[in-house]
């Protein structure tokens, strides 16, 4: 069998490996996009929000490229509820606010634009392994046939969330130290109350696992939101919390699963490796436009290396300097969090929303 031959392989065709392959692709290279499902963007794993604030402009440019289907709302204002019901702040959204958007529908567009930019994408393709020579990365391994072997001058691991356990970096050493996982149920709830279409709520406190939840608004009786649970949200639905009430008669209309690492949007310590970048939630990076941020940089640090044929590790360095800005570890999903009691989470709010105002950069994915 002929050798199968790229100057890019993009391993993950999320928001990462998309917007990774689409740059690339515009610039000339010839670039392979390899997903493992047989639907880009199912199964999600997050809510789908976007940040308008972080990166405006260039998240204005992205949301303007895909079709306005996708968007399903935009959020203007932020309200936080302390473990005792009380409205612990609200804030208005700078700029033109937050988006939630269709995360499987956005995925997908996003690969479109790859392809129409030149790249090639084998959906229904699982990268198993990492091909090496002389310690270098060189191809990937496959689930596929017809390509068992796909060889390449530089690989991008976008491969998603879960990598750091059954991806790139982790067969390329790059985990660094274990860490627990946190997860459960996204909901989408119909029947809801007393919300607002352009305001989302979070809601603190003991009554869920993780020490919080939100209410991501579709319109005036529907939403997302996720618990541990299906038990855990019957349990909060039927309780006397301020969520409960705005639940009491919701039904779930659709149901996916969410998962992160505890200790979300830290990073890995190292992100590339002779041969190889990893990009967005591979990388340990949270929120999805840092991830199409992140895949921007590991094309323009790929161009460059390919261009002088130089892919070493110290070559690839830069991306790291790059992605130091997309680096947000997030409170509110860290363990030390959800460890606290009520008294302790509603003094530590109110403190730091009297500090510091509410910086939603810091509080949710």
């Amino acid at each position: 069998m002929e050798a199968i031959q790229y100057d890019l392989i993009v391993v993950g065709a999320g928001p990462a490996g998309s917007a990774a392959a689409k740059v690339a692709a515009e610039q000339g290279l010839k670039v392979i996009l390899l997903e493992e499902h047989t639907e880009i963007g199912i199964p999600a794993h997050c809510y789908g929000v976007i940040y308008g604030a972080m990166f405006p402009a260039f998240t204005e440019e992205i949301l303007g490229s895909v079709d306005k289907k996708v968007i399903i709302s935009r959020y203007s204002t932020y309200r936080i509820y302390t473990p005792s019901g009380k409205m612990a702040g609200e804030v208005a959204m700078a700029g033109k606010g937050d988006y939630l958007v269709r995360r499987d529908a956005f995925d997908r567009e996003l690969a479109k634009q790859a392809v129409n930019a030149g790249a090639d994408l084998r959906i229904n393709t699982r990268v198993t392994g990492l091909v090496k020579k002389d310690g270098r990365v060189i191809g990937v391994t496959t689930s596929s046939t017809a390509a068992p072997n796909i060889y390449g001058k530089l690989v991008i691991g976008a491969d998603g969330i879960h990598a750091a356990a059954k991806g790139t970096p982790r067969w390329a050493e790059l985990t660094g130290a274990g860490q627990p996982f946190v997860g459960g149920v996204l909901l989408e709830l119909t029947r809801l109350r007393d919300i607002e279409p352009d305001v989302r709520e979070y809601h603190v406190g003991t009554f869920v696992n993780t020490g919080w939840t939100c209410i991501n608004p579709y319109d005036a009786t529907s939403g997302t939101t996720h618990f541990a649970s299906m038990a855990e949200f019957e349990k909060v639905k039927t309780g006397n919390y301020a969520i409960s009430r705005k639940m009491r008669d919701a039904i779930p209309v659709r149901m996916t699963g969410w998962s992160h690492p505890a200790r979300l949007g830290e990073g890995l310590p190292k992100m590339v490796a002779d041969g190889l970048i990893l990009a967005g939630s591979a990388a340990g990076l949270v929120g999805t436009m840092h991830c199409v941020v992140s895949g921007h940089y590991a094309a323009q640090v790929a161009l460059e290396a390919i261009k002088v044929n130089e892919v070493t590790e110290k070559k690839l360095e830069r991306y790291e300097d790059l992605c130091k800005e997309l680096i947000r570890p997030c409170f509110v999903d860290a363990l030390p969090f959800s460890n606290l009691s009520d008294e302790a989470i509603e003094h530590f709010v109110l403190a730091n929303i009297e500090k510091k105002g509410l910086n939603f950069g810091d509080w949710s994915f």
